[in-house]
């Protein structure tokens, strides 16, 4: 009670289940993401997948402005119940990967990171990623967005996957 001023802070952390999109939002940028097995063989984005199984990323980007967008950050959550099948590592199961089209990557915990010039070309990488956890868990949407253009982004629709037992 008075005339004093009051200061809220409030702290949130995790990934919305919704995104509220229903289909892809491109501004400036078109960004696409494909789900392989690991023969090579396409399947939909959020299919069942065994735990154990491997599942090869491919993330596709393209200005659609007709010029370069420099200095564009592409973040791509992994989804709950997966992590990283990091080709360096010695126990990996793939050598599935591309990653020379980006001027610079980095793999946290739960998500990769990618920096790029985003040009009027498709470029493209591919990761692996392991089923682990089984569950039903979200596959958050990737995002691409300019660091220095606001208007200039791109936001896929968040999905789900059932991780299962055979």
């Amino acid at each position: 009670d008075g005339d004093g001023s009051l200061n809220v802070v409030i702290t949130t952390s995790g990934y919305p289940e919704k995104s509220g999109l229903d289909e892809a939002d491109h501004q400036g940028i078109t960004l696409g993401r494909r789900w392989f097995d690991a023969i090579g063989n396409p399947i939909d984005v959020g299919s069942r997948v065994l735990a154990g199984d491997v599942v090869i990323v491919e993330i596709q980007w393209k200005s659609s402005l007709r010029r370069d967008v420099p200095n564009v950050a592409i973040v791509e959550l992994l989804p709950g119940g997966m992590e990283f099948e990091l080709p360096k590592l010695i126990t990996s199961a793939t050598t599935e990967t591309t990653f020379d089209a980006v001027d610079r990557i980095e793999f946290r915990d739960d998500r990769l990171i990618a920096f790029d010039t985003v040009t009027p070309n498709r470029q493209r990488i591919r990761y692996a990623m392991r089923a682990v956890v089984p569950g039903d868990w979200t596959v958050p949407g990737t995002r691409a967005e300019s660091m220095y253009e606001e208007t200039v982004r791109s936001q896929l629709p968040v999905k789900s996957v059932e991780i299962a037992f055979e």
